[in-house]
């Protein structure tokens, strides 16, 4: 992302959190805000956060990564730098065309994390390895 948004969506993201402390709820205003920026997307975010279809896996030393169960009946793995997902929409739609500043299950996760409404579960480091494999 050129600097300029990166500042925006960290805005919006801190804003997200901020919001969200209290009541784990975004205001109908910064609901607007966030699709003027995300679009379509972002509906598709709050649906796979709603669903439970995303958990933080940790390993027993810290290192950790976050699963999202597509819509499509996928899982896709991201790291915990949240740079990268390998759906199609990613791959497609940020990396060749650049048509999208995220996909979904990156947006599902970056606001879920903000509203700290993402369950943990605790994975082996073999388990862990076998996640960021199986991409």
């Amino acid at each position: 992302m050129r600097p300029l948004l990166d500042e925006t969506v960290e805005r919006l993201f801190r804003l997200v959190e901020e919001e969200g402390k209290e009541n784990k709820l975004v205001s109908s205003e910064l609901m607007s805000l966030l699709h003027c920026v995300f679009g379509d997307t972002l509906l598709s975010a709050f649906n796979l956060i709603d669903q439970g279809s995303i958990t933080c896996c940790v390993t027993l030393n810290g290192r950790y990564l976050y699963k999202v169960s597509g819509s499509a009946g996928r899982s896709y793995h991201c790291p915990s730098t949240l740079s990268f997902c390998p759906c199609r929409s990613f791959t497609f739609g940020v990396l060749r065309r650049c048509e999208l500043i995220m996909c979904k299950h990156l947006l599902a996760i970056h606001i879920g994390k903000a509203l700290h409404c993402l369950p943990d579960t605790s994975v082996t480091d073999e388990e862990y390895d076998l996640m960021l494999y199986e991409q």
